[in-house]
């Protein structure tokens, strides 16, 4: 599996379940659950709406027979209307953010998916399905083909899984205006591993499918080779080598995405826990921290020592383009007038060294021998690697 389930993925698929329950019997409570699964949705990753809208369009056009229109006509504009009202305080926040140019500018949109004509079968194939090799890769595919000659039990799975592995194919191989314009558009869903963790969703679906059809195919072949014992062992051999070894690739595939995750993530440690402590007793209202982006545990410290922070991880392109100067020239800030008056307004009192860098993001501060050679900053705290300076600057 290209990743493990995130919370908001649950979420989406409970808002897809909440959705097929509500056609099979349109209750208010199932209308209601699906506008507080959207509501959440959109307070924990606002990108999960593509995935919802998507999803949500599949099934109702799988659906579309059984679907109550005077039930829908009351009951959409109920958890609609729920759903915004969850997701209103976090509503002008969205805005802004997104009016100053969201998390990424269009020219760097395109640059991402730029080399379309190169992209990669293999990774696309292993991605879409799960599969953690070439090795596995056949056995996942066959499974999955044999599921999608299955009934309608997993005729929506299918509908589902055909829905994203289309628009994957669509966006990694097909270089046309419309489609980067969508791709800019849904950026940075349709550049991240989102779609291809719901693909592999539907394809485990199919995948069982396929495996339940198997061994109801190998208990009929049983029957047939009742009087060939020898030869029936050594098919439920062979097939039980191959399960094992399909179960063997998932959990390898799973421990990866898990270490691969700590190692980028689990960036807060014991010293950066001490500096935290520091940073809360010390630091007086009004003063800011600079921190390093999302390099170290600096990005915590608003929750971990209730005190602003220079480049907080929700801040707008145009924030952005003032400060990470500030952060580039925060050894020696005279020199940069232009940075030091940003300083200055801000009232940037202190720069935090995190202990445990990752290297997941671009690193802007200076080295820390660099930090600790500059005339205009100090060393105040210090636990392990972790350090915190203080600025001295002439402002009025």
């Amino acid at each position: 599996m290209i990743g493990l389930l995130s919370p908001v993925s649950l979420l989406v698929l409970g808002l897809m379940v909440a959705a097929l329950r509500w056609i099979e019997r349109p209750t208010l409570g199932w209308a209601v659950l699906g506008g507080l699964s959207a509501g959440a949705i959109v307070l924990s990753h606002g990108t999960e709406v593509y995935t919802s809208a998507l999803g949500l369009a599949v099934i109702a056009l799988a659906r579309f027979r059984r679907i109550a229109p005077r039930r829908l006509a009351v009951h959409l504009p109920l958890a609609l209307g729920l759903a915004g009202l969850c997701a209103a305080p976090y509503v002008p926040t969205l805005l802004g953010w997104a009016g100053s140019g969201g998390a990424i500018s269009a020219g760097d949109a395109f640059a991402v998916n730029a080399d379309n004509g190169r992209a990669d079968w293999l990774q696309f194939a292993l991605g879409i399905t799960g599969a953690v090799s070439l090795i596995d890769l056949p056995l996942r595919f066959a499974l999955i083909a044999v599921g999608l000659t299955m009934n309608r039990r997993v005729r929506l799975a299918a509908g589902l899984w055909l829905s994203f592995v289309a628009l994957l194919v669509v966006v990694q191989f097909v270089d046309l205006p419309p489609v980067r314009t969508l791709m800019v558009l849904t950026f940075p869903w349709l550049a991240d591993y989102r779609p291809r963790q719901i693909a592999v969703v539907f394809a485990s679906l199919l995948g069982a499918g396929g495996l339940s059809i198997g061994l109801t195919y190998l208990a009929r072949l049983r029957v047939r080779l009742d009087g060939r014992p020898n030869a029936f062992r050594r098919l439920a051999l062979a097939c039980g080598l191959v399960l094992v070894f399909f179960a063997e690739g998932s959990a390898v595939s799973v421990y990866k995405r898990v270490t691969q995750a700590v190692a980028e993530q689990n960036v807060f440690g014991a010293d950066d826990g001490a500096a935290m402590a520091w940073l809360k007793r010390n630091v007086q209202p009004g003063e800011m921290v600079a921190n390093d982006q999302t390099v170290d545990a600096g990005i915590w410290a608003p929750y971990k020592a209730d005190v602003p922070i220079l480049l907080p991880r929700s801040s707008s392109g145009a924030n952005r383009i003032d400060r990470e100067p500030v952060l580039l020239h925060v050894g020696d800030l005279p020199s940069a007038p232009g940075a030091m008056a940003t300083a200055c307004a801000l009232h940037l009192t202190y720069v935090y060294e995190g202990a445990q860098p990752t290297s997941a993001d671009e690193r802007f501060l200076p080295e820390r021998a660099a930090l600790e050679r500059a005339p205009d900053l100090e060393q105040v705290f210090t636990s392990g690697q972790a350090a915190v300076f203080r600025i001295h600057l002439p402002c009025n």
